[in-house]
């Protein structure tokens, strides 16, 4: 029979003294029951391979530091020891990190399928299994990007429609900006095509700005004719609401 720890296997050597080994029986009990085992008291190999574990979690080598945990284990249950509080405290810190980094790893592709709100809430739920800086900071980045966003988007909507409140430099700007929120998120397709339509709304302001300007020379020279085929060009870059709001001829 293979006792559970040291001060176990020492009673067969205490036959002499019965309150002693009725102690020591007592103790053992004790251990086996509430699962806290002294380290003094572990088999061989349990606490080193327990060390590395430690070791390994602190580095985020979590897959190995389970790995060293079960080894841990197997000794054990060789001594019929089935319960140890330190190593399953361990073994759960181990999990709950890994959950959290599995939320923080959905938040990205959440966001890479335009679902910034379900990857807000996936790292509030890291955070409230380790609340860490690290998932606190790159909860406060995505709030801030996703309002950053919805304001881009809104103002390419109204520069679309009222598009005279709005001149290409404006435009660009926001280009320019969306462009720098795309380089933090290279895996969000929304943000690809949001990048896009800005780019083509501002070469488009651009083209029109230009046509209108040489429509204005010829007038001065009184070619009525090119600066009316000039404006005409200038109306077909222009958005299709936009004609309806404030048409050039």
């Amino acid at each position: 029979l293979k006792l559970p720890c040291t001060m176990v296997r020492n009673i067969l050597t205490l036959e002499f003294d019965w309150e002693r080994v009725q102690e020591h029986l007592r103790e053992a009990r004790e251990y086996l029951n509430s699962g806290y085992i002294p380290k003094s008291h572990l088999p061989r190999g349990v606490g080193s391979a327990y060390g590395k574990a430690q070791s390994a979690s602190r580095v985020g080598r979590y897959e190995a530091a389970l790995k060293y945990l079960d080894e841990a284990f197997r000794i054990l249950a060789d001594y019929g020891i089935e319960r140890w509080e330190d190593g399953e405290q361990l073994r759960q810190a181990i999990q709950t990190e890994l959950q959290a980094l599995e939320l923080a790893q959905k938040s990205k592709q959440d966001i890479a399928e335009g679902r910034w709100e379900t990857a807000i809430e996936s790292l509030e739920r890291a955070i409230s299994l380790i609340p860490i800086p690290r998932f606190e900071e790159e909860l406060q980045r995505v709030r801030n990007d996703y309002d950053r966003l919805k304001s881009f988007r809104l103002s390419l909507e109204e520069a679309t429609i009222l598009w005279k409140e709005y001149p290409s430099s404006h435009v660009e700007q926001i280009t320019s900006e969306i462009a720098k929120l795309a380089h933090t998120y290279p895996y969000s397709r929304q943000l690809e095509d949001l990048l896009h339509e800005s780019n083509t709304l501002l070469a488009n302001l651009r083209n029109y700005e230009y046509l209108i300007e040489a429509s204005k020379r010829e007038m001065v020279v009184a070619n009525f004719t090119e600066a009316i085929s000039l404006l005409e060009k200038a109306r077909g870059l222009l958005p299709a609401r936009s004609h309806e709001i404030d048409p050039i001829l």
